[in-house]
This record gives C-alpha cells, structure tokens and sequence, in this order.
C-alpha cells in the first residue's frame, strides 16, 4: 500500500528538478539569462519524461504496450526509467545547444545529485525497488516482497546519488581536477 499518493510526489520531485535547474548558480555554469536556462530546463524536463517512460515502456515490458500504446501516455499507472530519461536529457540538452552542452550537461548533474535521492526516498516509502533479502538488524519488511527481510537498497542509492557523489566532485574540485 502506497503511503501517499506517488504521482504527487514525484510531481513534485520532476517540478523542483525543473526549477533547481534553471536556478543553478555557479561560476562556471553561467550559461545564458534566466530565460535561456528555463528553456533548456523546460524542454529537457520533457526529454527526462518521454525518455523514462518511453524506455520503461519498450525494453521492460514490450509486449505490454505494443498491444497497449495508449498506456504509455499513462504516466500516473507509473513506470520510469533512469536509463531512458538520462539518454534523452544528455541528447536534448546536446540538440539545444551544442555551444554551451558541457555547461547545461553540469547544471544537469548538479540537479541529479539533489533529486535523485529525494527519489529513492519516495521509492523507499512507497516500497519500490526494494533488495535482496537480508539477516542484518536494518533490513525492512516491504509489503511487495513477502515476510522476508530485505536491503533497504532505495536508502543506499539515495546515499550514493547524492551525497557521495558530492563529496567525490568536492574532492576532485580541491584538488584542481577538471
């Protein structure tokens, strides 16, 4: 059972990735006026959309919605992937602007690290993509996968999203890597 409605939240979660986008300031991202960077953030915002539902739709379940297209456009039913939505954001952001692509593909990195984890943690409370099972003394019982304790692997990912891999580009940055 759902905690909330999910459709809501991750609403929310696409909505601020959109904004944080476009609202990212940093010295080296100064890519175009507010105006530029709400557009790039608009249409990758679709291209993040269309690419997860739309890879979720043809390499998880084929068969399904060949026989179903109209459900594609189902979006509320759920199902995104990752996989999908990151190969048409890069490839959206290239096409708008091959000039500033490294600067937009940064501003993009910079969002992913904020919101993803507050995606894993919405898959968490909603007992999605849960683990394997697990003997430790913090696995969860997810009502998706029976009277097994298993890896809360949504806390994990959350963790390794976001704040590790700040942690790796502040490192990097200290050390004058670019």
């Amino acid at each position: 059972m759902l905690l909330f409605n999910a459709l809501s939240v991750y609403g929310l979660i696409y909505a601020a990735g959109f904004i944080v986008f476009a609202l990212v300031k940093h010295p080296f991202l100064q890519a175009g006026s507010l105006a530029y960077r709400f557009f790039i953030a608009l249409y990758t915002a679709i291209a993040v959309i269309v690419g997860g539902r739309l890879f979720y739709a043809l390499i998880y379940e084929p068969v399904y919605y060949i026989n179903n297209p109209v459900e594609i456009l189902e979006l509320y039913k759920g199902g995104m992937s990752f996989h999908g939505a990151l190969v048409l954001c890069i490839v959206m952001i290239y096409v708008l602007d091959r000039e500033a692509f490294l600067k937009n593909l940064d501003r993009s990195a910079l969002t992913a690290m904020l919101l993803l984890p507050a995606g894993r943690v919405v898959n968490f409370l909603n007992g999605e993509l849960y683990g394997r099972p697990s003997s430790l003394p913090f696995a969860f019982i997810f009502e998706g996968g029976g009277e097994i304790p298993r890896h809360p692997s949504q806390l994990y990912e959350a963790i390794a999203e976001g704040p590790l891999i700040a942690l790796v580009i502040f490192i990097l940055y200290r050390m004058g890597v670019e």
